[in-house]
């Protein structure tokens, strides 16, 4: 069985990434770790979310998105 809520919400987090929106990006990879069910996946979210952290910190993102 799949876990629906995780899919839907990760795919919100890597379409943020691609348009270079991490701030939304590190909000929906938050949400996502949280409706994780494997630890892998949790792992997953918690990983990307810290990228986009630091990438927003830095002020990378949509000027660079192609």
């Amino acid at each position: 069985m799949t876990n629906r809520a995780f899919r839907i919400v990760s795919q919100r987090a890597v379409n943020a990434e691609k348009s270079g929106n991490y701030a939304a990006a590190y909000t929906y990879w938050h949400d996502a770790s949280l409706l994780a069910v494997k630890p892998v996946n949790v792992w997953h979210a918690e990983t990307r979310r810290d990228f986009c952290a630091t990438c927003n910190r830095y002020g990378w993102g949509k000027k660079y998105a192609s």
